[in-house]
């Protein structure tokens, strides 16, 4: 069984407390569920695939990769849903399909494309039926420029510490330092970060379309409000079905959070200064790189 990171219970208590996701996926379900065949892709604890069985589905196909599947399993005997949820162990590629009128799944994250949306989604829509219902059918992914401030202070930090090392112990610490100002992108997740310029289109990926993963793209983004620039924000729009978006928009990201690319070296950004970036996904992986700061 393929083993990841939400194996861990800690990464369903972060679903569970984020009201405002939980009501959106809520109600797709229960809208969507009454009388139909429902598969549901990284189910988790099952509690989802249940809510649809509760909500009238006729049958549920509530598929898990991780470890969780022996939870969900177990959530489905212990409300006496067998013979209308079957939990399927192993990741939906690898799943022969069965006919269903609405699939659904949540794989998100603050990095979009990590949790494998695009190929899962791929996958799920040969279970969909003519007139069926693939959710979320289209993602939008968004991008502005940001402070980055965490890096910068850390490095600044991490400076002071090596320069009292250096004293303490009689060491030449430069080659340490010269590695930390690199310039070497990294990326991390973040909810306290605010975009000081517009926000652009990166990609609109409608899901289920058979398409492989999008390919790199080069943007120019504006700085709106003068001060340090270390990096960019990038946050996505989901689209359920024609009444629910889900999504993780700055100041309000969710349990998300907001997937940061810092650039590995601060920018002095002034009004109406123009950066070029390139967007690559690496493997399940979205990356920023600076290509330019064009003035």
């Amino acid at each position: 069984m393929h083993i990841n990171p939400f194996s861990n219970p800690w990464e369903h208590v972060r679903l569970l407390s984020d009201a405002s996701r939980n009501r959106a996926m809520i109600n797709t379900v229960v809208h969507h569920s009454p009388h139909k065949r429902v598969l549901e892709v990284g189910c988790g604890t099952g509690l989802l695939s249940c809510i649809a069985a509760r909500a009238g589905a006729t049958r549920v196909y509530a598929v898990e990769a991780t470890d969780m599947v022996y939870v969900a399993r177990d959530l489905v005997r212990r409300n006496g849903l067998q013979d209308v949820v079957e939990v399927i162990a192993g990741m939906v590629e690898d799943v022969e399909p069965k006919p269903v009128d609405f699939a659904f799944s949540e794989l998100l994250h603050g990095d979009p494309f990590t949790e494998g949306v695009v190929g899962a989604s791929n996958a799920m829509a040969r279970w969909v039926v003519e007139g069926g219902l693939l959710s979320p059918s289209l993602l939008t992914v968004y991008a502005a420029l940001v402070p980055a401030a965490g890096p910068e202070w850390e490095v600044r930090a991490a400076e002071a510490e090596l320069a009292r090392h250096s004293e303490n112990f009689n060491l030449d610490l430069g080659a340490i330092s010269e590695v930390m100002r690199s310039g070497t992108s990294h990326v991390y997740n973040s909810s306290g970060e605010v975009p000081v310029g517009p926000a652009v289109e990166v990609y609109r990926v409608t899901l289920g379309d058979g398409k492989p993963l999008p390919a790199p793209i080069d943007l120019v983004l504006e700085v709106a409000e003068a001060g340090p620039v270390s990096g960019v924000m990038v946050w996505f729009v989901a689209r359920m079905d024609e009444h629910t978006d889900l999504g993780n928009p700055p100041r309000n990201p969710g349990h998300w959070g907001h997937h940061v690319c810092a650039f590995g070296r601060e920018l002095e950004g002034t009004r109406g200064q123009r950066v070029a970036v390139r967007f690559h996904i690496k493997g399940k992986r979205l990356e920023v790189e600076l290509l330019d700061d064009l003035g």
